[in-house]
């Protein structure tokens, strides 16, 4: 083994406890100045104590084999790897920094072991103090008993209860959890949060103190500017029942289930629109939260520690993301052999890694809309703090072992085998790119019916009798409801008197052959004959009939009867109910592509999961800013942010951001395609009203062209204004 004059030592500030199970002696290294710890067995401690004084990297190996048995019968290779990963991960730190011909010590891949460099203040991430492990103990040492059987008992009595009432208001429950996903219900969403956290962590503070694992302190840490409360409890790795271990990880998941399955209940139950809401509130943020970070075994969570445990590999994540580094490496450059890592490791820092890159790119990408343009700002400044700065704080410090690499160094590490291996693997990237994109470009839209008939009051009347009612089919001419008017009534017969007077008194002229009189009177008579039978007219408008066959749809039609309706005012549509259409809302700048779409095959989704094919039908070549259905505003659940307003006549309307396009688009008889959700053909037709989402069949676009779409719309947005 190569020598040096590079010193080593183990960190004084890191503790060493020891831990037994039917897995055998197990040594857990804490380091509290960054509370991170590690579990390994006697090989890695044994040669940690071999750095309890300064030694170099040599000497340190030598002295350990002298005095360990274990360490003298294990391989070589091995020794030299877990001797590069103790100084890799800092618990042995570098205490001078004389190295001799270049020397460095290295690590498994054969690159230069750099120790961590000094950690900076992340402002994505900090964490807030505000109580110590003592006085946490004593507020929740009493409620130890919520960790018991009996109240598992309970507990899962309660979720029973929960899944009933969820799935006998399963309608009702959708609707209000539709209603948070709109502008001004994030302070619900926020305080639903913060009630969820506190009730997590203290899960794990009871299930702490229930095992025996003192929580060293409590507080408010914050997550990309969102308060979460926090527990910090190190001693769990100390605890040796691995079950006990796992309760405790868990425990926060399932108070937070429990959480979320009274707020089900007090959704069903309470009439209370505010508590309903709060209540909603809480189970769909406890429902994706749980799933999507608590439970999720991909990040270093609650579900991370349980799978470590069920496993019995507690260094999974470190071992993981070496051997990405690892195979990384190796692609590029020729590496000295080694065992290769297992290919379920491998498997899961992939898998880890891209979870990682996609809730950064989420959490960026939404910055940046947010955020406007200090977004981009935001996001340059978190990547240089995450991806850039440790590197150039290592070299400033000087913590960085062995010789720098150089352009020249690169070169000579680069060899042709793996230049055609990463060429290839490039290649398989870019034709991956090629396939189709899983985020085409879909336009909100609704159920409506082909040229509905509206019902329109022609006279003010109070309505007396109602012979249709809604749903019942009608045909030409029918009746459907009779109103009242008695000032029009009144006005009517009074014409009448008047126009039976004039026709007595025109007789009465003609007797007396008085011409000049007579005509006088017969250009009256005619007057009033016109208003009687205008007015004759008007008293027949108060039956309403109907102006074609179909089918009524007027709601409330039973309650109708005893109200006034004012003239103009309308009561429904008369409609063919086999006749439907779908009326999309599309983006003003995407005339140049929707103008060339008539006849266009397009997919329709419903929002219950049915798939239908259609056709466009025409595009109004005029956007408008009013949303023409307000089932598809934010305000109701719909897809389209908007902001209610007022017309000129006092109506309420609801106005887009920007101008819109409205098309129409028609579904093709018996082309019905199986639900998404059923997976059964379903020839009967979609509900009016419900929504859906629109895509042009010659629209689809593949991977790179997402990509570059996001990228420009981002930066069209960003700038537009500017």
């Amino acid at each position: 083994m190569t020598t040096d004059n590079t010193k080593f030592r183990l960190r004084p500030d890191v503790q060493f406890s020891v831990t037994s199970s039917k897995r055998g002696i197990q040594y857990v290294a804490q380091d509290g100045t960054r509370d991170k710890f590690w579990r390994f067995g006697s090989l890695e401690y044994e040669l940690c104590a071999a750095f309890d004084e300064s030694r170099t990297f040599s000497d340190a190996f030598l002295n350990a084999k002298q005095h360990s048995n274990r360490l003298a019968a294990a391989d070589p290779e091995k020794v030299r790897k877990v001797l590069a990963g103790l100084i890799n991960s800092g618990l042995v730190e570098k205490i001078a920094d004389n190295p001799i011909e270049g020397f460095a010590p290295v690590s498994e891949e054969g690159r230069p072991v750099a120790p961590v460099a000094p950690k900076l203040f992340d402002p994505s991430f900090f964490r807030i103090k505000l109580t110590n492990g003592e006085t946490l103990d004593k507020w929740v040492r009493p409620l130890k008993g919520l960790i018991s059987i009996p109240a598992a008992v309970v507990a899962i009595v309660l979720w029973v209860v929960a899944i009933s009432h969820a799935i006998a208001n399963a309608s009702s429950l959708t609707k209000l959890s539709v209603g948070l996903f709109v502008p001004g219900s994030q302070w619900w969403l926020l305080l639903a949060w913060l009630l969820l956290k506190c009730v997590h962590e203290l899960g794990h503070a009871v299930a702490c103190a229930r095992f025996g694992a003192k929580a060293e302190s409590a507080g408010l840490g914050f997550m990309f500017f969102t308060p979460s409360p926090f527990v910090n409890a190190p001693s769990v790795w100390q605890i040796e029942n691995r079950w006990s271990r796992i309760l405790i990880s868990a425990s926060g998941i399932l108070f937070e289930v429990t959480f979320a399955s009274l707020a089900v209940v007090g959704a069903c139950w309470f009439e209370s629109a505010v508590l309903r809401f709060l209540c909603i509130s809480i189970v769909t943020l406890g429902t994706i939260s749980t799933v999507a970070f608590n439970g999720n075994p991909l990040m270093r969570f609650d579900g991370y520690y349980i799978m470590t445990d069920l496993i019995g590999r507690p260094n999974l994540w470190q071992d993981a993301q070496a051997a990405v580094k690892k195979l990384l490496f190796r692609t590029f450059y020729e590496c000295p052999p080694s065992h290769s890592s297992a290919l379920v490791v491998l498997s899961y820092g992939i898998a880890s890694w891209c979870s990682r890159m996609l809730m950064l790119t989420t959490l960026a990408w939404g910055l940046w809309v947010a955020w406007d343009g200090i977004g981009i700002v935001v996001v340059l400044a978190f990547a240089a703090l995450w991806f850039v700065m440790p590197h150039v704080l290592r070299r400033m410090s000087g913590t960085t072992v062995g010789p720098k690499p150089s352009v020249a160094w690169i070169v000579t590490q680069l060899s042709w085998r793996k230049c055609l291996r990463a060429s290839l693997i490039m290649i398989g990237i870019g034709l991956l790119g090629l396939l189709p994109s899983p985020f085409q470009i879909y336009w909100p839209g609704t159920v409506d019916f082909v040229e509905p008939i509206e019902l329109r009051v022609e006279s003010p009347g109070l309505v007396v009798e109602v012979l249709r009612h809604d749903g019942q089919g009608v045909r030409t001419g029918d009746e459907i409801l009779r109103m009242k008017n008695p000032d029009l009534t009144f006005e009517c017969d009074n014409a009448k008197l008047l126009v039976e007077s004039s026709e007595e008194k025109c007789h009465a002229l003609r007797a007396q052959r008085k011409e000049s009189e007579l005509q006088a009177e017969e250009a009256n008579l005619a007057s009033l004959r016109f208003k009687y039978e205008s007015l004759n007219a008007k008293l027949a408008t108060l039956t309403v009939h109907s102006p074609r066959d179909g089918v009524l749809m007027i709601r409330s039609s039973h309650n109708l009867v005893g109200n006034f309706l004012k003239e103009g005012g309308s009561i429904g549509y008369v409609v063919e109910p086999d006749q439907l259409e779908i009326h999309a809302s599309l983006p003003q700048d995407k005339w140049d592509v929707i103008s060339r779409s008539h006849g266009t095959a397009a997919n329709v989704t419903l929002s219950n999961g049915e798939a239908w094919l259609g056709e466009v039908v025409q595009v109004l070549p005029r956007s408008s800013d009013t949303v023409e259905f307000p089932s598809m505003g934010g305000i109701f659940g719909g897809p389209l942010p908007v902001v209610q307003s007022k017309s000129a006549d006092g109506k309420e309307e609801y106005k887009t951001e920007k101008p819109r396009l409205h098309a129409r688009i028609a579904l093709k008889p018996h082309s019905f395609q199986r639900s998404l959700w059923t997976r059964e053909y379903r020839p009967s037709l979609p509900s009016p009203g419900i929504l859906c989402s629109v895509k042009l069949s010659d629209h689809s676009e593949n991977i790179w062209q997402t990509v570059i779409r996001w990228a420009y719309a981002a930066i069209h947005v960003q700038f537009k204004a500017a």
